[in-house]
């Protein structure tokens, strides 16, 4: 079998590994979308529902939606939308074509750079099941991750070719497929820098010297000036996007000196979970100030050592650290310094840092396992002539081999845990029990079936664990309220504003429970904190006009109601509740008018023509109000009996028998 794909190395290894790939994350094909961002993304999205339209392409170009601006990956999910509608697994699968492209992306460059088609393979088949990496796939809305990385590899398979034979033209393609990949998603942003890195290895670049330059650095940075262009004008777009969504947390949220503490053992964690992928989880909470100083001590003190060790062997051993930087500068973007969203880590984030990893040990591991058998002296020079065994030498493939199908396995059984929001949440809280993102989408999901014991049991321990986090109080206290403990609801209403008092959705549940509880004005002020930064909510006017009415402010509250229908001018509500005002201020020839388009609107409504009925008594229109009342009766409605006894001694019942 070896000595068969030595005589064609590059098609073989390329189908092997594509059926590696499919095998170990087949099961995304029957997994279904979970309730942690797909909504966003694909289910809830109305623009990506409606799929591949001039209007939508707009969209895409024009929107931050979700804190991220991303064009080029919108417009991947409406074309899956436009060919598959909103079926998840084929959704999935196109995901999973898109990392089987990467996987052989990345072993086509790995082995143009270097001439080592084993290697190369060995590299591509870790990053292909790594069970780190099943995020990526599994998850419908990181599509972005993946479509990024076949333009991240695409723009390094371009740039080969154009050191190989530069030109304009091969350059200019470098930088179109770089801008699309950054429209992907803007981690690639330090792909620049790994340029610059491979130039040195695999490339060689480093040793041409042109006269008059004592260092041909100089001349390799000046040749990536275009590139580093784009990339600093996506940080900014970025930067500016996240902050205007609110997902970038400030200094005075987590200090600066937390953040390093954190990204320094994050670091080391992602390494650690590389060699043992094990307690994967969808989330990681951020340990915030309850991280343990020891932990990015000794986190920073291996990291120095292994650095230092690696640089000293860099003359002899490049890839040692090409493969560090590679590992270490990739992460920057998503190591924490910048904190977005409340994750300590993501296993997703390893997606493009871990081929890094993978090559320093495709090219260090071999080295290692046979130098005493090949003879090596201390300095790695050989003792004799005998060709240094590579990977495709039987003892050492056979380890690789075992390597890759344990990951594979692994893989194939972290695929299973994204087949539905129950289970990925279920299974996170089994990694770590005091995990609020987990009890709360969790609860999210008992709520949805009408098992509001479960969701209010997980709310709350949310908001045990939660600590400056704001959705657990938010939706604990809207079951609260539908199970009808409103008092109890209030305070974590108010709890979520304390930590985000923006959050206009919190400001208008609280004063309808403040409503509920007859504090009309208290409801008054959070509907008008709404109307602040919204003020074409129709229906926030329309309770607002309620919360005055209950208070005496008729004239406030009509002007709100009018406001409600210069917006919605067929708001049957309105309308009524108008009409109500308007009978209040003794206008009952403009009330009834209301109460009449109310019915038009709404003719099965008994209370609208209660009301109109009433109305109608006292202006003095006792026929009509006779006729109004029977047909609130006949829908079902039940009046006052006061009411019909004091329209008798006006006027005697022309319909009685």
């Amino acid at each position: 079998m070896l000595a068969f794909i030595h005589k064609r190395p590059y098609p073989t290894l390329a189908l092997l590994l594509v059926i590696l790939t499919a095998a170990a994350l087949w099961p995304v094909a029957i997994n279904g979308f979970v309730n942690y961002d797909d909504g966003d993304y694909i289910t809830d999205n109305p623009h990506v529902r409606t799929g591949l339209t001039v209007a939508n392409v707009i969209w895409a170009f024009s929107s931050g939606y979700v804190a991220n601006w991303h064009p080029i990956t919108w417009i991947s999910h409406m074309v899956d939308v436009q060919l598959f509608g909103l079926s998840p697994g084929l959704h999935h699968l196109t995901s999973l074509l898109l990392h089987i492209l990467n996987t052989v992306l990345l072993f086509v460059v790995l082995g143009r750079m270097t001439g080592s088609a084993w290697r190369a393979a060995f590299v591509a088949a870790l990053f292909a099941v790594h069970p780190l990496h099943v995020e990526s796939v599994a998850w419908a809305s990181e599509r972005k991750d993946i479509l990024s990385t076949t333009f991240w590899l695409l723009t390094m398979l371009a740039y080969v070719r154009y050191v190989r034979v530069p030109s304009p033209a091969r350059y200019a393609l470098v930088l179109i497929l770089y801008a699309i990949g950054l429209m992907s998603k803007p981690m690639l942003v330090s792909l620049p820098l790994m340029l610059l890195a491979l130039d040195y290895w695999p490339l060689g670049r480093f040793g041409v010297t042109h006269r008059k330059e004592q260092w041909p650095g100089w001349r390799l940075l000046r040749e990536k000036a275009p590139l580093m262009v784009l990339a600093a004008a996506s940080c900014v777009v970025t930067y500016t996007v996240q902050q205007s969504w609110g997902a970038v947390n400030s200094l005075a949220h987590y200090g600066l000196g937390l953040r390093i503490g954190n990204a320094l053992v994050s670091y080391v964690m992602y390494l650690l979970k590389t060699v043992w992928p094990a307690g994967l989880s969808v989330y990681y909470p951020h340990p915030g100030y309850t991280l343990e100083p020891w932990k990015p001590i000794a986190a920073g003190v291996a990291l120095i050592v292994g650095s230092f060790f690696v640089w000293k062997s860099a003359r002899n051993r490049p890839y040692l650290a090409v493969g560090l930087i590679w590992y270490f500068v990739t992460l920057v973007p998503v190591i924490g310094i910048v904190q977005v969203a409340g994750q300590a880590m993501a296993d997703r984030y390893t997606y493009v840092p871990l081929i890094g990893v993978f090559i320093a040990a495709a090219w260090g591991l071999p080295e290692l396992l046979v130098r005493k058998k090949a003879g090596l002296t201390a300095r790695g020079r050989r003792k004799s002539s005998e060709e240094t065994p590579n990977l495709h030498t039987p003892w050492l493939a056979i380890p690789a081999v075992a390597i890759i199908l344990v990951l594979a396995a692994l893989s194939y059984q972290q695929t299973g845990v994204w087949r539905d929001g129950e289970t990925l949440f279920k299974r996170a809280l089994e990694v770590n029990e005091a995990n609020p993102l987990a009890h709360v989408n969790l609860g999210s999901i008992y709520e949805q079936k009408g098992d509001l014991a479960n969701a209010e049991r997980h709310y709350r321990r949310g908001v045990e664990t939660a600590g400056e986090y704001a959705l657990p109080h938010r939706n604990l206290a809207r079951v609260l309220c539908k199970l009808g403990a409103i008092e109890e609801a209030i305070p974590h209403f108010q709890q979520a504003l304390n930590i985000e008092p923006d959050d206009l959705d919190t400001h208008y549940n609280l004063a309808v429970a403040l409503a509920k509880t007859r504090r009309y004005s208290e409801a008054a002020e959070q509907f008008r904190e709404v109307l602040k930064k919204e003020p074409n909510r129709a229906v926030v006017h329309n309770d607002l006009g309620n919360a005055l009415m209950q208070i005496g402010n008729l004239k406030e509250a009509e002007a709100e109601y009018r406001k409600a229908l210069r917006l919605r001018p067929n708001y049957a509500g309105a309308h009524f509740n108008l009409g109500m005002v308007l009978a209040g201020m003794r206008r009952y020839e403009e009330g009834i008018t209301e109460f009449k388009e109310a019915i038009r609107l709404k003719p099965n409504n008994g209370e609208f023509r209660f009301s109109l009925a009433v109305a109608c008594y006292f202006k003095g229109d006792y026929a009509e109000a006779w006729r109004a009342y029977h047909a609130s009766r006949k829908l079902g409605y039940q009046p006052n009996p006061g009411f019909v006894q004091a329209l008798a001694k006006r006027m005697p019942d022309p319909h009685a028998e």
